[in-house]
């Protein structure tokens, strides 16, 4: 190793990793003889090592530097929009209340209207005997169509509140990131200043050598010093891209290059006392809402369930022409489906379990707010 520090020497390069020069002068230091003074064994060792060539100035490899705080850079704004335009899950969401408001339109239609053609006692007195047409039409009693619309609604509402707590997910987990980033922007700004300082403190310690004024101990101690704010800057440089990249996967833009991000950390939001923040998230959280809604909804689907066993109507009317005696013929048909044995009875039964499940769902999901916020 010294050898080749010669070498470097010689050709006019410097030494890739500072710290291999101080434990290069660190194994110079002869061991303490038994007996021997530690302190001036120390003296003397310190004053025996020559003072190596370094850099004129300490600054890491490819140190990013962050723009002054507040200035230039990506909002947060504009992160929680890229992040809302592509994330895959709230375009999940969005196609569900798409199709629950189809269904909210199919289920209020009404039936669509039967019609055909009829023929009797073909051959009479060697005629083609009665031909006719029919036409029907099944009436929906019970106003089924109108309790069935309210339940969709309600089930769209309930998509709506689950795309909102979608969204708020996605803008929080973008307002984490961007805030590790922000962080790691000023660790970098810190460390950079901490370079510097470090840097002048050796050349300050091997002008006082030079003048006499300290030791060689004491220059070494500024260059472990030096390589040791180095050692940070690489640490904040690579917490810094790691940040960076879990930004961008949040937002579904890992091919975005690291950049600058506009912002301080000292405008995070204020501190709120606990009760006031759980009031606060109990009376707009997104996933209460859909619970809610889930309850309105498990009320409508009784009342639906209520009136199923109630008959519907069937009519049909026939208009025929007689070819024996040349009379037309009309006449009128009405069905109904008798409830003796199913009047819905599970139904009804199973219609009532799910609101007590969706009840009881409301006091889970609060409860576990107030645990996440704790």
């Amino acid at each position: 190793e010294p050898q080749a520090r010669s070498n470097a020497q010689a050709t006019g390069e410097t030494v890739d990793k500072p710290i291999a020069l101080v434990s290069d002068q660190v194994a110079r230091i002869p061991a303490i003889e038994p007996g021997q003074d530690e302190s001036a064994a120390v003296r003397l060792a310190a004053y025996e090592i020559q003072p190596q060539q370094e850099p004129e100035h300490i600054v890491p490899e490819e140190v990013e530097l962050p723009l002054p705080h507040g200035t230039g850079g990506l909002t947060l704004h504009e992160l929680e929009q890229m992040a809302l335009s592509r994330n895959p899950a709230l375009g999940q969401a969005h196609g569900r209340i798409q199709a629950l408001q189809g269904k909210w339109v199919q289920v209020g239609l009404k039936p669509n209207p039967t019609a055909g053609y009829v023929s009797e006692e073909m051959g009479d007195d060697g005629t083609a005997g009665k031909q006719g047409a029919f036409i029907g039409q099944q009436f929906i009693t019970g106003k089924k169509r109108q309790l069935s619309r309210e339940v969709v609604a309600q089930e769209i509402a309930r998509a709506e509140a689950e795309y909102a707590t979608i969204e708020q997910r996605v803008r929080t987990d973008v307002q984490m990131a961007y805030y590790d980033v922000l962080i790691a922007q000023r660790r970098m700004s810190v460390v950079r200043e901490l370079v510097a300082i470090a840097q002048k403190a050796v050349q300050s310690s091997e002008a006082l050598l030079k003048a006499e004024e300290v030791s060689q101990a004491a220059v070494l101690q500024s260059k472990v010093e030096a390589n040791t704010a180095l050692i940070l800057s690489e640490q904040a440089k690579n917490a810094r891209r790691a940040a960076w990249r879990r930004l961008t996967a949040v937002i579904a833009a890992p091919e975005m290059p690291l950049q600058n991000l506009a912002g301080d950390i000292e405008d995070i939001a204020q501190a709120y006392e606990f009760d006031e923040l759980a009031a606060r998230i109990v009376s707009s959280s997104p996933q209460l809402a859909a619970a809610y809604a889930e309850v309105e909804r498990a009320r409508w689907a009784l009342s639906r369930a209520e009136v199923e066993a109630i008959p519907n109507i069937n009519a049909q009317v026939v208009v025929q022409h007689d070819n024996a005696t040349g009379d037309d013929l009309a006449g009128v048909q009405l069905g109904i489906p008798l409830p003796i044995f199913d009047r819905n009875q599970g139904g009804i039964e199973q219609a009532a379990g799910d609101i007590i499940t969706a009840e009881q769902n409301i006091a889970r999901i609060e409860l576990q707010l107030r645990n996440q916020l704790a």
